[in-house]
Order: structure tokens, then sequence, then C-alpha cells
């Protein structure tokens, strides 16, 4: 026969286990709708920067802002797949579920400190190119006697 004690610790760890699962269902549904509306303004982000010729161009931006749009895709997918669970669902996977959203933000943040990146090494490029031209113009301008600067 079961020790009455032993028997009631396994009842008390049974319902740690299921307020835990509780609780993280509970934070995974409040948390769904959070990252839903970041990944919106994310993917509104990506599609500009998709949409920018000039940004594209580059090699960097483009193959960056691809990636940043695939873990977009696939974090709203996994968004979509939290909200559309049935409550029994939710609780029996929260745990599952939370290290997911876990790990699709992580992939977000990283994806965007790639953008970030990508984006000041392009601006510091065409700051470059237009040192170059702005001491081309002073050049010519300062070997041409008949060239003048408008005085005021």
């Amino acid at each position: 026969m079961a020790d009455p004690f032993s028997l009631i610790m396994e009842i008390l760890d049974i319902g740690f286990k299921i307020k835990s699962a509780l609780d993280n269902a509970k934070h995974n549904m409040e948390e769904c709708p959070k990252i839903d509306a970041l990944l919106l303004s994310l993917s509104a982000i990506a599609k500009h920067l998709q949409g920018s010729p000039k940004i594209m161009e580059h090699h960097l931006m483009r193959d960056t802002a691809k990636s940043l749009d695939k873990t977009l895709q696939l974090a709203s997918e996994l968004v979509a797949k939290c909200k559309a669970k049935g409550f029994l669902d939710r609780v029996l996977n929260a745990k599952h579920v939370a290290e997911k959203l876990r790990g699709v933000c992580h992939d977000v943040q990283l994806n965007m400190n790639a953008v970030l990146l990508a984006n000041g090494v392009l601006n510091s490029s065409e700051l470059a190119e237009l040192k170059e031209i702005v001491a081309k113009i002073l050049h010519i301008v300062a070997t041409q006697p008949a060239v003048h600067l408008q005085e005021e």
C-alpha cells in the first residue's frame, strides 16, 4: 500500500504541473497578439526595403532583407498556429509553444540586427562615394580660374 505522504506529494506535483501549464498557456495567449502586431510592423518595413531598387541592388542588403522576410514569414505562421489552437491544445503544448515563440523572437531580433548592420555598411559606402564626388568637384573648381562661385 502506498504511503499517504507520497500520494499527497504526487497529487501536489500533478497540481503544480497543471498550474504551470495553465500559466504558460495564458502567457502564450497574451504574447501571441503582441508578437503578431510587431511582426506586422516589421513585415511592412521589410516590404519597403525590398521595394527600394537602390537598396536591393546591393547584395548585402538584398540577402539580409530576404532572410528577414523569411524569418518573419515563419514567425507569422507560428503566431497564427498559436492563436488558432483550442484551449486544451494550448494547455497541453504550452511549454513547447513558449519555447518556439522565444526562439522565433530571437531569430527576428538577429535578423533585424543584420539589417541594421547591412544598412550601416551601405550608408558608409555611399557616404564615401559622396565624399569622392565632392572632392572631385572642389578640385575642378579650384583648378579652373574661369569658374567662380557667386559671392553675395
